[in-house]
């Protein structure tokens, strides 16, 4: 009966520290699911920056073709000038 007790207590000290090491590899993951989820925000905000940034120089580039095309008549003389190869 006393060997049998023995058996169980040692059984359970190594579930026990199973369960330790299990916990620890949860932590870990935990912290490198934090990580990675922090990164994930980062990367976003960057996406955001660039994507202001590609709207803001779309806009300029759309100014510049609007009033160039506007202000600036060319007409076909020109044209046929600029055309010609030198």
């Amino acid at each position: 009966m006393l060997m049998m007790n023995v058996v169980m207590l040692m059984m359970n000290v190594v579930m026990l520290m199973m369960n330790v090491v299990m916990l620890m590899m949860n932590v870990v993951m935990l912290m490198m699911n934090i990580v990675m989820l922090m990164m994930n925000v980062v990367m976003l905000m960057m996406n955001v920056v660039m994507l202001m940034m590609n709207i803001a120089m779309l806009r300029r580039y759309v100014a510049i073709l609007l009033t160039t095309a506007s202000t600036s008549k060319v007409t076909a003389n020109e044209v046929a000038i600029t055309s010609q190869p030198i």
